[in-house]
């Protein structure tokens, strides 16, 4: 994983939704720990913040939590609910992705919607009676302290009972929880605050007893009571200072009879309800600066009266503001033109529901309630229908009609087809980050230890090299074999390979060992040795043959005879940390394993033998370990088009522009330009696309039951020949392969019904050898084709290939809008349906890009 790309991982994974990310979490072990980690968490939620992305509404009625994204308001999700079995669950706030819930005054939660993930808060007890505690006498506030870096409740309690002595006075008591020391502590307040609660007429309203977080400060506006000689008051907890205090405001809303405070934009407001018609909004752009009169908002006609209003947040053109209207209702208001546009949520109609702004963050992480670890084991086998890139497609394109607002149309289209990309994109860097090649599942190259005899102070073993990969092989300089021993083993000898290093054997006198290193590399011997040192199916240069080409000359072996090992099965340890290079990186092994041991027939086949002790080894290969960038790409033409369609620009990366050699340099006559380095640093043919192999598809002729298709490969690399390469190409139509003009072809069928899978390879002794890049460096045949009336075309560029591999590893294709189309086409009806879409796809998202 040490070479995979994972910036650009990272990079795609802040751009997706919280609810996404949980689900990326099963993909591979890599993208688990990225996404768990908290610089990611943090990084994600800062963008989150910045962008105003993936906002949440969560709906609130009884005894039901559901979540809306502003952009999509007819897809709500139901929220399994982590405190339902305690009653009427009240939601008393958010931040960075976070709600406060509450069943009681004791029976409080931090909840993440997005991830589902729930911290429960330990029961803290009321310092007064029960029976003297009413819920509307219950005040909460949930808020980010960002000086700690600390999530905070604060819970205030104001007893229904007047003291003994007092003409009105009532008991109070704040305490504040902290989620990184996960207590509660009790706040002492001075008397010229505490007196603000022991009068009877400064009792909160339900739903404006919730604080509301600015500047790292939770705010509760006391409204004044009629009859009373009193005024409104805005009191404030400093979350960093546990100091609770009193906020200025403006002189004229002291004797208002009605008022609310909320936030907007990170700026406190006020809501003034003392006039039937309207509701004045006053707001504070910087704290502890002068408060200025914002908005007056007229009383919507659908609206009977002005019961509650709150503004929620901005358009992203700030040209709108959501307002929340008497519990539930939401409109856009048009700041130019006092204009109200509903916002309707689906399924909501009719019911009251509260609502807050949620974004979608990863915040409380991923481990949640210890209660639910085994619904979570469960939970797993539902995901399945979401990695489906056409069931995601499915529902995009079915819920498109539904939506009635155009603009609203556009949004969710842009965020669906994001969402389907960065699935697409995942699925392909994990396939290839775990080694799964979707034409060959099953490829992998497995390294057996065959122990055949015991001697003094170890044992003697044939290593066999067995390549199961269909179409890749291992090619010149080959390759090479790195273990550790278990203990202090040595290797005193090798038929058919050799160490690189003999190490440090000055300990030994007399006979000295082949090689003392805790950590051996071994390749394999070059050809021509003498006999004494072959073994069989040794001494090819490493050279391995892919077993779809020969399987003969899939095999590669060695014999090692080992010392200072055990000398029974019981007392051998297994060697560890297998690398295979081949002949770079891009093979990962696992760890020895022991199997049943190998049985042999003797040369007259009458007899049968078998190995002491066996172990497996298995390597299998990613590209993306291999390489940055793709090998080779893919240009197309046709007969019905004078139009060629080139290979991308920088398909295979363009770090090579400046040493790259143009087709008329003079450097071309120089001796030993085509000698290999030892770093196999390629020196290639000027290009736009800059790719060692370049694989052309041409369609050529049309007949009345056949077509035909000519195949080139150029090599623009000069100092690499390949030797036994391959070439593997998936088409619907290669289940009816007529003939094969001047290549080598065998069907591959990984998934036994589908036959649309070939290899194409050369002709031994005739051009299986592709060459330098020069007038010698490329190969080509023909392929005739039966057509298949019922799925044959040449609309929508069916007629070229969905996959290339050239020597296993994936070519780039060019973008399926620029595919040659017919005369009579369009060119947007080019492509199919899915590939249409994955290109819209792409261009989107390099656009929010």
């Amino acid at each position: 994983m040490a070479n995979m790309p994972m910036d650009i991982v990272n990079d795609v994974f802040l751009r997706l939704p919280a609810t996404t990310l949980v689900r990326c979490r099963l993909l591979s072990k890599p993208c688990f720990s990225l996404i768990d980690s908290p610089d990611f968490i943090a990084s994600h939620l800062k963008r989150v913040l910045e962008t105003e992305e993936h906002l949440m509404i969560i709906l609130r009625s009884p005894r039901l939590l559901r979540t809306v994204y502003l952009d999509a308001p007819d897809k709500i999700s139901d929220v399994d609910h982590p405190l339902q079995a305690g009653g009427f669950t009240e939601v008393f706030g958010s931040v960075n992705g976070v709600i406060g819930l509450t069943n009681s005054p004791v029976d409080l939660a931090i909840f993440n919607p997005s991830s589902r993930k729930i911290h429960r808060l330990p029961i803290e007890p009321i310092d007064f009676p029960e029976h003297y505690i009413s819920r509307e006498n219950v005040f909460y506030g949930l808020g980010y302290d960002s000086v700690s870096d600390d999530y905070k409740v604060v819970r205030m309690v104001q007893s229904t009972h007047k003291g003994h002595g007092e003409s009105f006075g009532r008991a109070f008591e704040i305490k504040v929880f902290s989620l990184k020391s996960n207590k509660w502590k009790r706040i002492h307040l001075l008397f010229d605050v505490q007196i603000l609660f022991t009068k009877v007429y400064y009792r909160l309203l339900y739903r404006r007893g919730n604080g509301v977080l600015a500047s790292n400060r939770l705010h509760w506006i006391l409204p004044r009571s009629r009859g009373y000689i009193a005024w409104n008051t805005v009191i404030r907890f400093d979350l960093a200072s546990d100091d609770l205090g009193i906020l200025r405001y403006p002189l004229e809303l002291l004797h208002e009879d009605g008022m609310g405070i909320g936030v907007l934009d990170g700026c406190l407001c006020l809501m003034c309800y003392s006039e039937s018609s309207h509701v004045g909004v006053w707001i504070l752009r910087e704290y502890r600066g002068k408060w200025s009169k914002f908005i007056s908002v007229p009383k919507p006609e659908t609206a009977v009266s002005f019961e509650f209003v709150r503004p929620l947040i901005y358009s992203k053109d700030r040209s709108k503001i959501l307002l929340e209207i008497n519990n539930g209702k939401l409109f856009w208001f048009d700041l130019a033109s006092k204009s109200f546009e509903t916002l309707e949520i689906k399924g909501c109609e009719g019911l009251p529901c509260n609502m807050e702004i949620v974004v979608s963050s990863l915040v409380l992480g991923c481990k949640g309630d210890p209660r639910r670890a085994q619904e979570k084991k469960m939970g797993n086998k539902r995901w399945g229908g979401w990695f489906s890139v056409q069931g995601i497609q499915a529902q995009v394109m079915s819920k498109a009609g539904e939506l009635q607002s155009p603009k609203l149309y556009k949004r969710n289209f842009y965020r669906k087809m994001r969402l389907l990309f960065c699935f697409c994109f995942f699925f392909m860097i994990i396939f290839n980050a775990s080694a799964y090649d979707p034409l060959d599942p099953n490829g992998n190259i497995t390294i057996k230890w065959d122990i055949m005899s015991w001697t003094a102070d170890g044992y003697v073993a044939t290593v066999t090299m067995n390549n199961f990969q269909i179409y890749r092989h291992i090619q010149s300089p080959g390759w090479t074999l790195g273990w550790a021993w278990a203990k202090k083993e040595v290797i005193w000898s090798m038929v058919g390979a050799q160490a690189t290093e003999q190490g440090d054997c000055s300990k030994f006198k007399g006979n000295v060992p082949h090689c003392c290193k805790k950590t051996p590399t071994v390749v394999d011997l070059l050809p021509g040795v003498p006999y004494n040192q072959q073994i069989s199916n040794c001494c090819k240069g490493g050279v391995v043959g892919a077993w779809g080409q020969d399987p003969s000359s899939a095999v590669s072996q060695f014999q090692v005879s080992v010392g200072l090992a055990g000398t029974t099965n019981k007392t051998v340890k297994l060697p560890k940390n297998f690398t295979l290079l081949g002949p770079g990186p891009g093979y990962t092994c696992g760890p020895a394993k022991i199997v049943p041991s190998t049985v042999f027939l003797t040369t007259d086949k009458r007899r049968k033998t078998q190995a002491l002790m066996t172990w497996n080894v298995t390597c299998t290969y990613s590209q993306f370990l291999a390489r940055k960038h793709p090998s080779c790409c893919v240009s197309f033409s046709s007969f019905y088009n004078d139009t060629i369609t080139p290979c991308p620009s920088c398909a295979c990366g363009c770090e090579n522009k400046r040493s790259c050699v143009k087709a008329d340099s003079k450097i071309l006559t120089k001796k030993g330009l085509n000698t290999p380095r030892k770093d196999n640093a390629p020196l290639l043919q000027c290009t736009h696309h800059m790719c060692p192999i370049r694989v052309h598809w041409h369609v050529k002729t049309n007949y009345k039951d056949y077509w035909r298709v000519k195949i080139a490969i150029t090599n623009f690399n000069y100092r690499m020949n390949h030797t036994l390469w391959t070439l593997a190409v998936q088409h619907p139509n290669l289940n009816n392969v007529t003939q094969v003009f001047s290549f080598d072809y065998k069907s591959v069928a990984p998934y036994g019904s589908i036959n649309d899978t070939g290899m194409f390879f050369g002709t031994k002794f005739y051009n299986d050898l592709l060459m330098e890049a020069g007038p010698s460096g490329n190969v080509q045949s023909e392929v005739l084709l039966q057509k298949d009336q019922k799925t044959f075309t040449f609309k929508q560029g069916w007629a070229f290939p969905r996959k290339v591999y050239f020597n296993g590893d994936e070519c780039m294709l060019p973008s399926p809008d620029s595919y040659p189309f017919l005369p009579n086409s369009a060119r947007g009806s080019l492509a199919s349906l899915s590939t249409l879409s994955f290109t819209i796809l792409v261009l989107v998202f390099i656009s929010v890009w």
